[in-house]
């Protein structure tokens, strides 16, 4: 046998088979080999089990990749045209979906409302160029289903150890109004490998519902939502728990937990309300899975990313070999990863390499974003904790461009994730709870609102626009803020109100990528209501007119401790150093020039929060840094220069004359490296005049530096 190839026996009498390995087979080394046994077909007169032998034996082009069992091959990876083999063999991911054998009438009824459930609307049963293999396996199926001869086959015990168990949508168990899915005709499947298993039910009929009856003491629900998704009403033994808005304007699969039940038998249901919120185009509800907890602890220890019995995860997701990686190998982009767990806490192990965030979930409830950005592979870890005892599933959904997933560890292994106290001033980024695009919360707004990628933009992001009237508004109290906006070649004018007061209008416009301020300061210390509307216009030298939200930053009144600051670390928590905020384009270093022997480098900006009249900015010099401007509160105050034509050597640049009170220190690329390696406040003098900058304005918002600015060039 080859390596990772199978075979496949008859044998017409029982009989004993020898497997001989060659002496020089490289798999052999270690003295031991695995070979995977497993008998697919028991010899039978009955007419449904020769059926299912010849179907079997029908299809031996697909026979090597069916028998890789986990290593299904993504082109393969539809159930119309595999479905035979899949279910007979015992793929993983067919096992789930129908986890017995071919001649028991359940599996029948199952793979049948699989195949039912992709009739186009003019009632052909096909999909796309596989309508002749759907057909006839169809019809197989309808003609076994009704062979009143059949012989059962032997059902096995079941697989799934105590613990969390997934029941996907097409799970035999699930019930479609009160009856299996062929029989819920108003429901309907359809495959999608950005989802658990790949596949989904979904139906937009009033009143539809599906269920599950298990034992257990706590139960989730796997919902897609997208702009075509509406209302649905989820209850537990009968009694509604809560109405479900599962529209998004980016599709989006979530999940809702429902716990704290007794120990016993439970009903949980989903219903259609075959209503939706203004800004959907449907009344769909899109059901993904059911997990299940039955009361059990689940054993601790570390588990890989394949793991089948602890990890699930969507079928986009790509298994890559690195020997950076746990076992080595992971996997790299795609959507979701679930984790079963128990216990008060989890690791999530990735594999950094490359630049993105991802978003860390456990029972529905975001803990964090982590960030797995880096310009080399290396292994990253993140701890949760404060989950309580009992099952728990922990959820990693790609956030933004890269995501990997390495491995889990139960329970989890300090240091622990803790939000930061309150930081003096808190950054509410585009995506945060608080804001209201033309009125609804960034996950359910409009259409007309994008999400844009700009590498100046706080986190790598902004909100985006270019529907005239549009608005993007927040609620906060206290007595100074900051908004942060994107400027592009395609950016236009932007109303900027405070407390209904029209506060003037802003050109977002810049031949180059930037950002654009605009600060309060002495404000009554009350809540104050800001706005932003898209006017619609722009001025003559721009090529659109976008809007583009990245921030608001507010100070709470508390004091910000002055002393020294290192750069903090751009790619852990999103949260971890609320002082030092980053875009999303850095990377840190280790260099013996470095204040505490790291920087940060590579990024485009960074901003640090802090009080009173002075402050200083640490970089470090070398041959691949360029000129960087360096603003507060949004005044433009030098353009310092971080060249050097030696080994890389501390610089420093100092300010003062900024006045009392919280201030926001923004340092921008301009061409070159640029480097943050720390922060001092108050400003350690000599001090920077910054006041003499010179620069050509080539376009409104648009700076190109002829000079630079701060004079004597300060450091090393």
């Amino acid at each position: 046998l080859n390596q990772g190839a199978g075979v496949r026996i008859y044998l017409p009498v029982p009989a004993t088979v020898y497997f001989w390995i060659p002496d020089g087979y490289g798999g052999d080394n270690a003295g031991a080999l695995a070979v995977s046994v497993r008998k697919m077909i028991t010899a039978s007169t009955a007419l449904n089990r020769q059926v299912e032998g010849a179907l079997a034996a029908a299809l031996p082009v697909q026979e090597a990749d069916t028998l890789a069992f986990n290593n299904w091959s993504q082109s393969n990876s539809c159930m119309a045209c595999h479905i035979q083999t899949q279910s007979m063999i015992g793929h993983d991911a067919a096992r789930s979906k129908v986890p017995h054998s071919l001649g028991d009438a359940r599996v029948i009824d199952a793979i049948r409302s699989l195949i039912l459930g992709s009739v186009d609307n003019n009632g052909v049963m096909g999909n796309g160029s596989a309508g002749r293999e759907v057909a006839a396996t169809g019809f197989a199926l309808w003609a076994l289903a009704r062979d009143s001869d059949r012989v059962p086959a032997p059902v096995p015990a079941e697989l799934r150890p105590p613990g969390i168990r997934r029941y996907e949508e097409s799970h035999p168990a699930l019930r479609f109004n009160n009856l299996p899915f062929n029989g819920g005709i108003t429901w309907a499947r359809y495959q999608d490998n950005s989802d658990s298993g790949g596949y989904l039910a979904t139906s937009r009929t009033a009143g539809d519902s599906v269920s599950l009856t298990f034992d257990g003491r706590a139960a989730w629900v796997g919902f897609i939502g997208q702009t075509n998704t509406g209302l649905a009403r989820v209850s537990v033994d009968g009694v509604a728990v809560e109405t479900v808005d599962t529209y998004r304007t980016t599709r989006t699969d979530f999940q809702r937990y429902y716990g704290g039940l007794i120990s016993g038998t439970h009903t949980i249901s989903v219903s259609v309300l075959g209503t939706h919120t203004v800004y959907a185009s449907e009344n769909y509800v899109v059901l993904d899975y059911f997990d299940v907890w039955d009361g059990s602890d689940l054993p601790p220890g570390r588990f890989e990313e394949d793991d089948p019995l602890r990890v699930a995860r969507t079928e986009d997701l790509t298994q890559s070999n690195n020997p950076m990686a746990s076992a080595g190998k992971y996997f790299g982009g795609g959507s979701s990863t679930w984790f079963f767990f128990s216990g008060d806490s989890a690791t999530l192990q990735t594999l950094a390499g490359g630049i993105g965030q991802m978003e860390v979930i456990v029972d529905g409830q975001t803990q964090s974003l982590v960030n797995v950005s880096s310009y080399t592979y290396l292994t990253r870890t993140f701890s949760f904790a404060g989950f309580g005892p009992g099952g728990h599933v922990m959820q990693v959904r790609a956030f933004r461009d890269y995501a990997a997933v390495d491995a889990f560890i139960a329970p989890g292994i300090p240091p622990f994730f803790s939000p930061p106290p309150s930081a003096g001033i808190t950054r509410h980024e585009e995506a945060d709870a608080g804001w209201r695009y033309n009125g609804a919360p960034f996950i359910s707004r409009s259409v007309s609102w994008g999400l844009i990628g700009n590498n100046h933009a706080s986190g790598g992001a902004a909100a985006s626009t270019t529907t005239m009237s549009d608005t993007a508004s927040t609620v906060f109290s206290g007595t100074w803020a900051n908004l942060g906006l994107v400027t592009c070649i395609d950016c236009g004018l932007v109303q900027v109100a405070l407390d209904g007061v029209d506060q003037g209008t802003l050109d977002t416009y810049s031949r180059n990528e930037g950002t654009l301020t605009r600060n309060w300061s002495g404000l009554n210390a009350a809540t104050h209501t800001v706005t932003l509307t898209a006017l619609g216009t722009a001025n003559a030298a721009s090529l659109g007119m976008r809007m583009a939200l990245d921030y608001l930053d507010v100070w709470d009144g508390s004091s910000l401790p002055a002393g020294e600051f290192g750069e903090g670390d751009p790619l852990q928590y999103a949260w971890q150093n609320p002082r030092v905020i980053y875009s999303n384009n850095w990377v840190t270093s280790t260099l013996p020039a470095a204040t505490n022997g790291t920087n940060a480098y590579n990024g485009t900006s960074a901003w640090f929060s802090f009080s009173g009249d002075s402050v200083t900015f640490r970089s470090l010099g070398d041959t691949n840094s360029g000129p960087a401007d360096v603003l507060v509160d949004g005044r433009h105050l030098a353009t310092v220069d971080n060249f050097v034509a030696s080994a890389a050597v501390t610089r420093t640049w100092s300010f003062n004359g900024l006045g009392a009170g919280p201030h926001m220190l923004q340092v921008q690329q301009l061409h070159g490296g640029l480097s943050v390696d720390g922060f001092a406040v108050p400003g350690v003098a000599p001090f920077s005049c910054g006041h003499l900058a010179k620069k050509i304005h080539v376009a409104r918002g648009d700076l190109i530096p002829t000079a630079f600015a701060c004079y004597p060039r300060l450091g090393a």
